[in-house]
């Protein structure tokens, strides 16, 4: 079982955003099991409530259907997972414990996505993350590629276009020229012809000098940087210093 990565560049939030909260659904469910209707919360449920009153049931729901309930002003998307079945006509939903607040007039669709398909969003974050990784890495910290508005675009492209590409479906066109670009950019990022804005990047891009003089008192390795006079910038190799000029005081 593979790792989650420390910093993921985009999150789920970010693919319903790219794909819709209906368009992501779509693309995790194996077995096309939904029923495709719409469920109707009638009134509020606090975050950590077990039981959510809803409109009259059109079709039954099983244990372990994951229904997102979004609008009726809701800042996001709340996941509430069902607990135990529902039967036709049932207006009373028995969940695991809502990980946030539902409230009156907020709507959900039956698309028969359960827990274990929405890990599927943790794997795509995962790999969109990882892509970045592969052209950015070399120049940025992981931290601070976390913190930019442009990586996250293109870890959430990438990561859409995995999920679009589930059971060997073509990817939409226009996120596949997203995703050509993308590439396009990370790759000119690789290369030191684009910038990532607003972080900095590992070491300068620019030479570092260094004065050196021949220390014959080593077998090997005797020439070593005079630190004092040299540029303070780090380098990605350790230097050979040369205490004798490290530790005089001369003028």
């Amino acid at each position: 079982m593979l790792e989650t990565l420390a910093n993921l560049y985009c999150s789920a939030s970010d693919l319903r955003d790219r794909l819709s909260a209906d368009g992501l659904s779509l693309r995790l469910g194996d077995r096309l099991t939904g029923t495709g209707q719409y469920v109707s919360a009638t009134t509020n449920a606090s975050a950590g409530a077990t039981t959510l009153r809803v409109q009259a049931l059109n079709d039954p729901l099983d244990a372990g259907d994951t229904l997102e309930f979004y609008g009726a002003n809701m800042p996001g998307v709340a996941e509430v997972v069902l607990s135990l079945s529902a039967s036709i006509g049932a207006t009373s939903l028995t969940v695991n414990q809502l990980p946030s607040n539902v409230n009156a007039g907020a709507v959900a669709i039956d698309t028969g996505v359960n827990a274990a398909d929405l890990a599927r969003i943790g794997i795509a974050l995962n790999r969109g993350t990882a892509k970045v990784k592969l052209f950015c890495l070399p120049r940025y910290d992981d931290a601070a590629l976390a913190t930019s508005w442009s990586v996250n675009g293109w870890a959430t492209i990438c990561a859409a276009k995995w999920l679009c590409q589930r059971r060997g479906n073509p990817c939409p066109t226009s996120l596949a020229e997203d995703y050509e670009e993308a590439i396009d950019e990370m790759k000119r990022v690789s290369y030191g012809a684009l910038q990532i804005e607003d972080i900095g990047m590992r070491t300068t891009a620019t030479p570092a000098w260094s004065n050196v003089h021949v220390e014959l008192g080593y077998d090997y390795q005797r020439l070593r940087v005079e630190t004092q006079e040299s540029e303070s910038t780090p380098t990605q190799y350790a230097q050979k210093i040369s205490y004798s000029e490290a530790f005089c005081f001369e003028i």
